[in-house]
């Protein structure tokens, strides 16, 4: 069982019944099964303080005798420590007996390290021994977005025009639909689905788009990762010229492309869609073709899925090859459909979290000029949050591509890089003021919860609590990425109909530098978990001290945060997983970690980077390798400045005991 401290406080509250903590002291104590922890200089220092009360003083000493508070040391056996602790904190003015409970915290902590450290193992051996089956994992990108770009450019030429001529985005497209993937899982397996999307239907394009200022005709050029054309798609004004076939015209023209450039025998397809349009300067027809060999064996009144080709002839151009997966249209329908269950669990799980975001501002302004506010160091966390403006802005130039993406020609540029300017400032200065909202609040609900001596945030710590920070980080990530695993056994072992099922794809190659849009978003992630661990710590331990209280707020939130479901299986798999997820992270921090906020951060920066390194690690390209090195040389350079501030602080006592003057 985890010990309580009890400083000179608590004790003299204890016996003292006109003391204001009284009865909280004495409820507290009794509902406690834990042993009480203290040491010699506490116990001096309370009964100095109960001297004037009748029986107090030896109270306190017959309960150290019955073993009610326990002393596990001794200040000989730790006078040595005790010394070096003082001289760490040298700066807070920490008396003998502060220094003998911050050492006994540290000793006494070494069981939470072991808890956490058992638990990483654990998480560990899901990790290697789970080998889940996904959708996607075969994807693989041997070009990057410069050579990519530049094969574009390459294509664009051969059909007479001028790249240099055009805005470019570049950017990475897949043909992986969830609900599709869904379908594929249920009806031929994922070994099945994974061998059509890379034989039969590609996954994964890199896509260019040529565009210019305020110009309806733009240009989409489609490769292969491989960089190997795919298709070109010509977008023109409804006024340009071209030709008028009829439609059995543009019906030949069409089959001739698949038959000479795409090498498709279509005896074994037909055509299921076929549209006509007059424009005032030509005719525009739009084809579909079905493969006539379904995916699937369809049961007794139902479709099957087929590959399906798209065609697109403007005039006598033909453009727009496209090739995927048509699902049972009626399958699609009963998948989205909305019932009231699903309706009333959006609605709830809304009200739940602002019912909280409501009573967090409500306490926060009620208390806007109680010393708890006033010790919030917002200007220190100011200069923090200045982290998270600078990712946001980082994001905002690795992600250019994305964006050019969204540009619409009905407007001129200028504006729409105008407009954007304006947003990404807005939005970096939303994220820089929520940032201190949080984070102050967070740190405002600690002070109300753990006392205005708590300063989880400030500069110097004791070595083992840097030591802690990467254990916390190290058995933290593989806790997490453990229970992640576990979700894949309980879906290998209980299977039930999904929703959707999201593929497992590399995310991020195209934006600029890779590693640096990675990281941005590593250290946005990382600093949102710790405010928001701030205030479920300050929060539970200021109003929700009872821990079934806890684990009912957990259970309601795992229910209401399941996500869509499309069986009641998932909907009860998904509300398991997620309870066992949250009831292990929040009993780790409320019980194991706690304040050790440099240890949360680590954390969510690891957590972020390891989808990262590992897509880029996983790619054929230099190019995106070296970036997975560069993010592998980040992490550790982030677990080495822990021991670096640990051999700091070591040199430090050292230099203070060379200069202490002995008596």
């Amino acid at each position: 069982m985890k010990p309580v401290l009890l400083d000179a406080g608590p004790i003299v509250a204890l016996l003292d019944s006109s003391d204001a903590y009284h009865r909280a002291c004495v409820q507290a104590v009794g509902e406690t099964r834990t042993p009480l922890v203290t040491c010699e200089a506490v116990i001096a220092e309370s009964c100095y303080l109960l001297r004037r009360i009748p029986q107090a003083v030896q109270a306190v000493l017959e309960n150290v005798e019955s073993g009610v508070f326990v002393l596990p040391f001794s200040l000989p056996q730790i006078a040595r420590d005790v010394v070096r602790v003082m001289k760490s904190y040298r700066d807070r003015d920490v008396d003998l007996a502060d220094a003998c409970l911050i050492h006994l915290a540290n000793e006494l902590g070494t069981g939470d390290i072991l808890t956490g450290m058992t638990a990483g193992v654990i998480g560990l051996a899901l990790l290697l021994l789970v080998k889940p089956k996904t959708i996607g994992d075969f994807v693989r990108f041997p070009l990057n977005n410069r050579e990519a770009a530049g094969r574009a450019d390459e294509i664009l030429r051969q059909i007479g025009q001028n790249p240099a001529t055009y805005h470019r985005a570049v950017t990475i497209q897949y043909t992986l639909d969830p609900l599709v993937n869904e379908y594929l899982r249920r009806t031929i397996g994922v070994e099945a689905a994974n061998r059509i999307y890379r034989d039969e239907v590609p996954a994964a394009f890199w896509t260019a788009r040529f565009f210019r200022d305020s110009q309806k005709e733009e240009y989409f050029v489609v490769l292969r990762t491989d960089g190997a054309p795919h298709s070109i798609h010509d977008t023109l004004a409804e006024t340009a010229p071209g030709a008028n076939l009829t439609k059995e015209q543009a019906q030949g023209r069409a089959e001739d492309f698949l038959r000479d450039a795409k090498k498709i025998d279509l005896s074994q397809w037909k055509l299921v869609e076929a549209e006509s349009k007059k424009l005032p300067s030509r005719t525009d027809h739009n084809f579909v073709w079905e493969q006539i060999q379904p995916l699937n064996a369809p049961t007794p009144g139902t479709e099957a899925a087929h590959i399906r080709i798209s065609l697109v002839v403007q005039g006598d151009e033909v453009s727009g090859y496209r090739i995927f997966i048509h699902v049972p249209e009626e399958w699609l329908r009963r998948q989205n459909e909305t019932t009231f269950a699903k309706t009333a669990q959006i609605v709830l799980f809304l009200g739940f979290l602002g019912a909280f975001g409501v009573a967090f501002l409500v306490i926060f302004l009620r208390n806007l000029k109680s010393p708890e506010i006033a010790a919030v160091p917002w200007r220190r966390i100011g200069l923090w949050s200045l982290v998270v403006l600078g990712a946001s802005l980082v994001k905002f130039v690795t992600l250019e591509p994305l964006y050019l993406l969204t540009y619409r020609t009905e407007q001129p540029f200028s504006t729409f890089l105008a407009q954007l300017a304006i947003g990404q400032t807005l939005g970096a200065t939303l994220s820089y003021s929520a940032a201190i909202l949080v984070l102050g609040l967070g740190v405002f609900l600690l002070l109300r919860g753990y006392g205005l001596d708590c300063r989880p945030f400030s500069y110097k710590f004791s070595g083992p609590y840097y030591r802690d920070a990467v254990i916390v980080m190290a058995c933290g990530w593989a806790i997490i990425v453990g229970l992640q695993r576990l979700g894949y056994l309980l879906g290998a072992i209980w299977a039930v109909p999904r929703y959707a099922f999201a593929a497992n794809v590399p995310q991020g190659l195209d934006g600029n530098w890779p590693a640096l849009g990675a990281f941005a978003n590593a250290v946005t992630y990382a600093f949102v978990g710790v405010g928001v661990v701030a205030l479920s710590l300050g929060f539970a331990a200021r109003y929700l001290r009872s821990r079934w209280i806890q684990m009912i707020l957990l259970a309601a939130f795992a229910v209401l945060s399941a996500g869509r479901w499309g069986s009641a299986g998932e909907f009860f798999q998904n509300s398991l997983l997620k309870f066992v997820e949250f009831a292990v992270l929040w009993l780790g921090i409320r019980y194991v970690v706690k304040l050790n906020f440099l240890g949360y951060f680590l954390l969510g920066i690891v957590l972020s980077l390891s989808p990262a390194i590992d897509a880029l690690i996983r790619q054929p390209n230099l190019y995106y390798r070296t970036n997975g090195v560069i993010l592998i040389a980040a992490v550790a350079f982030l677990l080495a400045m822990p021991a670096v501030w640990l051999r700091s602080a070591a040199r430090r006592r050292e230099v203070g005991d060379r200069d202490a003057v002995p008596v």
